[in-house]
């Protein structure tokens, strides 16, 4: 297996010991979220990969931690060179939420001195932990403020006393990131120090430049897997990655199927990931009478031919930010988005230099639909393949104006940046503690030499 954020190597590999790292002048970063691989079909797991192997191959030592969904799984196994840790169970619900705090938190208590950062995905029960953890301890904690399913930890906060005890443990932490303005107003808002916030924007990949003929081959490689994702050359084909629930947007592209189906009877829908509304979603497209052009084929290990095959991406709503977005952008799949905040904050600069000194709206290289009104979402799709040359010149500047105001590359070294700030600050003082016990006066030491 080759993945794109590391070498060709087994990607899952068992660990029998359970010893942590030591010694070496190497950064030591244990990295802690809900969801990591093998749950390729979650956008924050598939970040955390992404980011775990970027610091990774510039030389730090990276282990990650997080819970296993059944007693089955490994305790431990090897992703690349990252060692992966599935000490607890994954919590499912408030009372084993808690429980999964508490033992996480033992856990991590045992091996933070082994690291010099933890560094957790979201402000939420593993930042708990991270926080709790490292109290008297020299290890660092970094947390990114997550989003979970198209729901912010800010939101998530105001759900009830448990989840309002995240917010106030993540005034703890030494460092908090954040991806966009609402972001950070968001934490200022509830009294973080505005001094441990720091920015880093959603990153975007260099991708790949797929010829015609690559296309045609993913089509055909897709097919023999499965085939409900079976095309002619010409089929259009409309690609959506969202969670399959109430509120991620998804019944909205439900809804525009049929009458984009019945405009043109060889469109394809491919609708991947998995959600608890995938049977109802099922349901209502059979009743429809367009399942035969329907695909829901669940997620994949690389996305890298689904994207090679479709004709036009949709984003409808806050979920799949991080990962799915910026991979489809990559791809120069022309791009159908929610016009809501969360979105236009993904593509933030309000105006980028073109090699030919123009000056373009990132904004305008997006084709907007209005969430509010029902039959946008399908007028704006047809809008686009009516005239599928002018919207793949328009996907292919996105993609270049992305990758030069905010590369993958760039993220990373902020990333970097920030843990070797922290950790330097506290061997730094370390050093100056260790030179001041061993330093001896002058005078003393004469003293001590004339018995």
């Amino acid at each position: 297996m080759t993945s794109d954020l590391g070498h060709e190597r087994s990607p899952r590999q068992p660990v029998q010991q359970d010893e942590p790292f030591r010694g070496g002048s190497r950064l030591r970063v244990l990295m802690l979220g809900r969801r990591f691989w093998p749950l390729v079909g979650n956008d924050s797991a598939n970040y955390l990969v992404k980011l775990a192997t970027g610091l990774s191959r510039i030389g730090m030592h990276v282990e990650v931690v997080t819970p296993k969904s059944a007693s089955s799984w490994t305790q431990q196994f090897q992703l690349h060179d990252i060692r992966v840790h599935r000490p607890v169970m994954t919590p499912k619900g408030d009372w084993t939420a808690s429980r999964y705090t508490r033992q996480l938190t033992q856990w991590l208590r045992s091996q933070a001195d082994s690291f010099d950062v933890i560094f957790a995905d979201s402000i939420r029960e593993e930042a708990i932990a991270a926080v709790e953890a490292c109290r008297g301890k020299r290890c660092k904690v970094i947390l990114r403020l997550g989003n979970e399913c198209g729901l912010s930890d800010a939101d998530w906060w105001k759900h009830n006393r448990a989840s309002k005890r995240c917010e106030a443990i993540g005034r703890m932490a030494d460092a908090i990131i954040v991806k966009s303005p609402k972001d950070q107003r968001a934490l200022l808002g509830c009294q973080y120090d505005a001094k441990k916030i720091h920015r880093v924007a959603i990153s975007f990949p260099a991708g790949n430049d797929y010829s015609a003929n690559q296309r045609s081959q993913a089509r055909q490689t897709l097919a023999s897997v499965n085939s409900d994702l079976t095309t002619s050359p010409t089929t259009p084909v409309v690609l959506c990655h969202a969670r399959m629930n109430t509120t991620s947007g998804i019944d909205q592209l439900v809804q525009a199927a049929r009458l984009l189906i019945s405009r043109d009877p060889d469109t394809r829908v491919w609708m991947i990931g998995d959600g608890p509304e995938r049977d109802r979603i099922f349901t209502t497209l059979r009743g429809d009478g367009v399942r035969a052009n329907i695909a829901m084929p669940g997620s994949f290990s690389s996305l890298d031919d689904v994207f090679a095959a479709g004709n036009l991406y949709v984003q409808t709503g806050n979920d799949g930010l991080d990962y799915f977005l910026p991979q489809a952008i990559a791809a120069e799949l022309p791009i159908v988005a929610a016009d809501i905040e969360n979105i236009r904050n993904a593509v933030a600069p309000s105006a980028i230099s073109e090699p030919n000194d123009s000056v373009t709206s990132l904004s305008d290289l997006i084709h907007w639909y209005d969430p509010a009104k029902e039959s946008s979402l399908r007028k704006t799709i047809q809008l686009v393949m009516a005239d599928m040359n002018e919207a793949a010149e328009k996907a292919r500047r996105l993609r270049m104006g992305l990758l030069r105001w905010q590369p993958d590359s760039q993220a990373l070294d902020q990333y970097a940046a920030l843990i070797r700030s922290l950790v330097g600050s506290h061997r730094g003082n370390d050093a100056s503690v260790a030179e001041k016990q061993t330093s001896v006066p002058t005078s003393q030491s004469s003293s001590g030499t004339g018995g």
